[in-house]
């Protein structure tokens, strides 16, 4: 009788304390995705995509190469959303046709401000958008 007792309280413990519960299974790590761009039916570049979940929220890499007629490089495409969706920034960094090309863009709640550069261009732009907007850069 005083084994039962030990082991109905040692069970009572346990299942007071967590013990025996099964641990939430570690998120499994962000495989790139290889996308072929077309261009009137022909192939004509690679594009590697990754969406990765963080502990800030969700993150979308890039990089992307496109031949003539469109001769395009993306070395760095990041944009970051918060975990329930709403963006928060989004860079982007190539050239197109030989010209350097930067894009920084950041949102604070509904206002989105972007920087851009285009060869020796340099714009700025304050917008206000709504809370669930998708950042598409173009």
């Amino acid at each position: 009788m005083r084994i039962a007792h030990c082991t109905v309280a040692l069970v009572v413990f346990a299942l007071l304390t967590g013990v025996g519960h099964a641990q939430p299974p570690a998120p499994a790590p962000a495989q790139p995705v290889d996308f072929t761009v077309f261009f009137k039916g022909v192939a004509v570049g690679v594009e590697q995509v990754t969406v990765a979940r963080t502990p800030l929220g969700f993150t979308i890499t890039g990089t992307e190469r496109i031949g003539p007629p469109l001769s395009m490089t993306v070395r760095k495409a990041e944009s970051t959303y918060s975990p329930e969706w709403h963006p928060l920034e989004c860079v982007i960094e190539g050239s197109l046709r030989d010209q350097q090309i930067l894009l920084h863009t950041t949102v604070t709640g509904t206002t989105v401000t972007s920087d851009v550069t285009q060869g020796t261009a340099v714009g700025h732009r304050a917008d206000e958008i709504a809370p669930d907007a998708v950042l598409l850069p173009n």
